[in-house]
């Protein structure tokens, strides 16, 4: 029973992740694993945002974030401009992406940077333009990481993720490039959570409970009607 009850909190905690913008569920069918898709459900994929700089990704693919000299991966795309002109997220952690190219091929992840970041705004193909002398100008690009396994990256927190060697190693591509998403502008992506497969699996565990405390009562009865046939 102890199992059972440790089993239904999980599902239970799991469920909770889908209040948190950008949080990863975990997959109730494959444990260890965590849900990197939509789940087909009755929420929405992205919630609107007021912000020029949040964008939501529609299809494969992660943002890149580092801090310390570490890279991680996340699909929340809460960015904003710091004091010091450096593009990060939500939790202030550097967003990784390409420099301005003249030949139109991505170059080395660098941080977005750009001291009067006034206007700033990112596009469908992730780049990111603020306000100039001569009007809009793009300073970068935003880059996406491609796993070949991403459910099986670790999970850092509830919005981030770190590579395993399970996960194996990314592929770095723009936006909208073949095979990965794009973006959507003014949005931000909801939770991965199979909400379904974790209501589901707790109605499971809670009827195996149920079975297993009558077939306890039942051996219970069973051994007092012997014990009464004994005297």
């Amino acid at each position: 029973m102890d199992a059972i009850a440790a089993e239904v909190d999980a599902l239970t905690v799991d469920a909770r992740r889908a209040a948190r913008v950008g949080a990863f569920g975990d997959s109730p069918d494959h444990p260890g694993s965590i849900v990197t898709k939509p789940v087909e459900s009755v929420f929405v994929p992205t919630t609107p945002s007021a912000s020029p700089l949040a964008v939501a990704i529609d299809g494969a693919g992660f943002f890149l974030v580092a801090r310390a000299g570490r890279t991680y991966y996340t699909r929340l795309g809460d960015f904003r401009f710091d004091q010091h002109g450096t593009l990060v997220d939500g939790e202030g952690r550097t967003v990784l992406g390409f420099a301005p190219s003249h030949d139109g091929h991505p170059g080395s992840l660098v941080p977005i940077e750009r001291r009067d970041a006034k206007g700033a705004s990112i596009d469908a193909a992730g780049t990111i333009s603020v306000e100039g002398a001569r009007g809009k100008e793009a300073i970068g690009r935003l880059a996406l990481a491609v796993f070949p396994a991403p459910e099986r990256l670790g999970r850092l927190d509830d919005t981030s993720l770190r590579s395993t060697a399970d996960s194996g190693r990314p592929q770095i591509v723009a936006p909208g490039a073949p095979n990965v998403g794009k973006l959507n502008a003014h949005a931000l992506e909801n939770a991965l959570v199979n909400v379904a497969g974790d209501l589901e699996g707790m109605w499971r565990a809670q009827r195996r409970g149920e079975t297993q405390a009558a077939a306890a009562a039942a051996d219970d009865s069973c051994e007092r009607a012997v014990l009464g046939l004994v005297r």
